[in-house]
C-alpha cells in the first residue's frame, strides 16, 4: 500500500454545491450516445436513422479494425445521427423504449490473457479501457504492465464515486476480478468506502485538485517513459461497465449527476440518478445558462451530457462589462495572486465561479506561476512552448507523455495570460499521434 500526498494544486472555493445527502431519480426519454471522444477511430454505424437498437447490440465498428465494436448502452429508436469534421460520427440520439436487451455471447474468462485481448474489442470492452500515454482506447496487442483504477474526485462540484459504487458493489467487484487476470491492479482511493477485499493494491491519495488525475497516480507507482509503454487507466464507471459486460454482455448505463451552481435554487441543487448521455433539458428544464461538466473542463452549448460528465453547472450570466474592475476591492472574487481582497480569505470565503469570456491574445508572462499548483514534476511553460513550436522530441523530454489534457485545467484557470493551455495540448497530442501512428 502506498500513499500519494501533495500540497500542490488548488481546491477552488466555489459555492452553491449540490446537496449530496440524498439522490433523486429522474427517468428520461431522450439520450445521446456520445462518440465525440472516439473520432480518431473512424467509426462506421451499423444502424441508420429510424432503426431500433437493443441494449448490448453493436451500434458501430472501427473501419480500420473490424473486430472493434461499440455496443449500445440503451434500447430504443435512433432519431438522429450527428457528424463533425470529415463526417466523423460524434453522436447518436436515441429515443429510449422499454425493449428487452440483446443477449450476446460472453467472454470465456478461462482463456489465457493473450487470447482474451482480441475478444475485448469484439465484446465492446475496449471503449471503457484507456491506455496511457495519451488516454486512448486499447488495441488487442496492448497488454498492460499495470492497471490503475481511480476512485478519487476533486474537481469542483463533482460528486463522489461512492454513491454509484455503494449501489453496484457486485458489478464493481466483477469488473476488478475480470481485470486482475490481465495485469497487477492499483486502486487509488481517498474514501474508506472503497476499502473492501479486492485483488488490488490500495494507494491512498490526499491533496488538492487535481489529485484525481491518473497522471499523478501513474507517475507515483509506474511512470510512463516511452511512447510504447502501456498502462491501463479506468474510473469507477469504466469498472462498472467492465463488470456488466463480463456478467451480462451489456454496458453499464446509469449515472449520478450533481446539479450545482448559482443558476440553481438551493432546492434544485442536488444529486440525480439518470442515464448516461441524458437529455439536459429533461434534467433541468428550460434553464439557458449551463455547462455540461464542471466549471474547469465543462462545455457550453450541449443538449446532452457528454460521456464522462457527472456535473451540470448552471450559472447567471454577466450582461455587461465591469467599469474599471481593477480599481474595485473584489471581496467577491477568487484570485490566487491577491489582486483582489478576496485572495486573502481563501480558507474562509467562497465565490461563484467566473464564467465571463473575453480578452485578446496575449503572450506568456515570464513567471513560474504554474508550478505551485501542478503536482507533476513538469514545467508547463517550456512544455507548451515546445508544443507550439511542434518540437515533439523536446516536448517528450519535458514530460509530454506523462500527462493528459485535463491535467492543465488548474493551470489554465490561474493563467494570467489566459492562454488556452488545454486546447494547445489536445491539438498537439492529436497531431503527434497522427505522425507517430503513420
Amino acid at each position: 500500500m502506498g500513499h500519494i500526498s501533495t500540497t500542490k494544486g488548488l481546491n477552488l472555493p466555489f459555492k452553491n454545491k449540490a446537496d449530496d445527502t440524498k439522490i433523486i431519480e429522474i427517468p428520461i426519454k431522450m439520450v445521446c450516445i456520445d462518440l465525440s471522444a472516439f473520432t480518431y477511430l473512424h467509426l462506421k454505424l451499423l444502424k441508420e436513422t429510424g432503426d431500433t437498437i437493443l441494449k448490448g447490440e453493436p451500434l458501430a465498428k472501427d473501419i480500420h479494425n473490424q473486430d472493434r465494436l461499440y455496443l449500445s448502452g440503451v434500447s430504443g429508436k435512433i432519431i438522429e445521427i450527428q457528424r463533425g469534421e470529415r463526417r466523423r460520427i460524434t453522436a447518436v440520439i436515441i429515443e429510449m423504449e422499454p425493449l428487452l436487451p440483446a443477449t450476446p455471447e460472453l467472454i470465456n474468462t478461462n482463456l489465457a490473457k493473450e487470447q482474451i485481448m482480441p475478444q475485448l474489442l469484439k465484446k465492446g470492452f475496449s471503449f471503457y479501457i484507456h491506455k496511457r500515454p495519451f488516454h486512448r482506447v486499447i488495441n488487442k496487442e496492448d497488454l498492460p504492465r499495470s492497471i490503475f483504477i481511480n476512485t478519487v474526485t476533486s474537481a469542483p462540484y463533482t460528486p463522489s464515486y461512492k454513491h454509484i459504487y455503494k449501489e453496484n458493489k457486485a458489478l464493481f467487484t466483477a469488473g476488478v476480478k475480470f481485470l486482475e487476470r490481465i495485469a497487477p491492479i492499483h486502486l487509488i482511493y481517498n474514501e474508506q468506502a472503497f476499502l473492501n477485499p479486492l485483488p488490488v493494491t490500495f494507494h491512498k491519495a490526499t491533496g488538492p485538485h487535481p489529485i484525481q488525475s491518473p497522471s499523478i497516480h501513474i507517475s507515483a507507482f509506474d511512470p510512463i517513459t516511452a511512447i510504447d509503454d502501456v498502462v491501463w487507466s479506468l474510473d469507477v464507471y469504466d469498472i462498472l461497465s467492465i463488470g456488466s459486460l463480463s456478467l451480462y454482455g451489456v454496458p453499464f448505463s446509469e449515472k449520478i449527476i450533481a446539479l450545482a451552481g448559482e443558476g440553481f435554487s438551493q432546492k434544485e441543487r442536488k444529486l440525480v440518478k439518470t442515464t448516461k448521455g441524458a437529455s439536459i433539458l429533461e434534467l433541468i428544464g428550460d434553464k439557458k445558462n449551463y455547462i455540461s461538466g464542471d466549471p474547469l473542463t465543462g462545455m457550453t452549448g450541449r443538449s446532452y451530457l457528454r460521456e464522462k460528465d457527472t456535473v451540470i453547472t448552471s450559472f447567471i450570466s454577466e450582461k455587461q462589462d465591469e467599469i474599471l474592475p481593477f480599481l474595485k476591492l473584489g471581496t467577491d472574487k477568487s484570485t490566487i495572486t491577491r489582486a483582489y481582497i478576496g485572495g486573502f480569505f481563501k480558507k474562509r470565503a467562497s465565490f461563484a465561479p467566473p464564467y465571463k469570456l473575453g480578452g485578446e491574445e496575449r503572450p506568456f508572462i515570464a513567471k513560474d506561476i504554474y508550478q505551485p499548483y501542478f503536482p507533476l514534476h513538469i514545467y508547463i511553460e517550456p512544455l507548451i512552448k515546445a508544443l507550439l513550436a511542434k518540437d515533439y522530441s523536446l516536448a517528450i523530454s519535458l514530460g509530454f507523455l506523462e500527462m493528459d489534457t485535463d491535467d492543465l485545467s488548474i493551470c489554465e484557470y490561474i493563467c494570467p495570460s489566459k492562454i488556452s493551455l488545454m486546447a494547445i495540448f489536445s491539438e498537439a497530442k492529436e497531431e503527434y499521434l497522427e505522425l507517430y501512428m503513420n
